[in-house]
């Protein structure tokens, strides 16, 4: 083997090796790119009291609970969602949004404070912390 061909493989060993060990860095970037994405659409979801959202990004097998402590189902939360004469947001704000990416999972923490009715009772403001795996 040629000087050139020894330095075209250590080129190309080095590229492939650059590539790989940077692949986890960009796949978390991408991930919390999306979830931000995704907790500043649920805002104007919930501003535009739009139960769509919720159909749409809630897992099958999701369980939520409430400030109330009480805890929700899929079908429930889209129930409640659905039904805006108890249950609307009139004004909404999210701040100190900070997303976390794992292998295989995220991790949402934000403050949110709103002017919400819920269940036909005014709800409060509180932290929020939403867990996202990748299934």
């Amino acid at each position: 083997m040629t000087a050139v061909g020894v330095f075209v493989c250590i080129a190309l060993f080095a590229s492939l090796f650059f590539l790989m060990s940077n692949q986890p860095a960009r796949g978390a970037a991408d991930t919390v790119a999306a979830i931000t994405q995704l907790e500043n659409e649920s805002v104007k979801a919930d501003l535009a009291n739009d139960s769509s959202s919720v159909k749409k990004n809630l897992a099958d097998d999701y369980i939520g609970g409430d400030s109330f402590g009480a805890w929700e189902t899929r079908s429930e939360t889209i129930k409640d969602a659905e039904d805006t004469s108890k249950n609307k947001t009139m004004s909404e704000s999210m701040s100190d949004l900070k997303v976390t990416a794992y292998p295989g999972a995220a991790i949402a923490r934000y403050k949110e404070t709103y002017d919400r009715l819920y269940h036909g009772t005014a709800s409060s403001p509180h932290h929020h912390l939403h867990r996202y795996l990748d299934q």
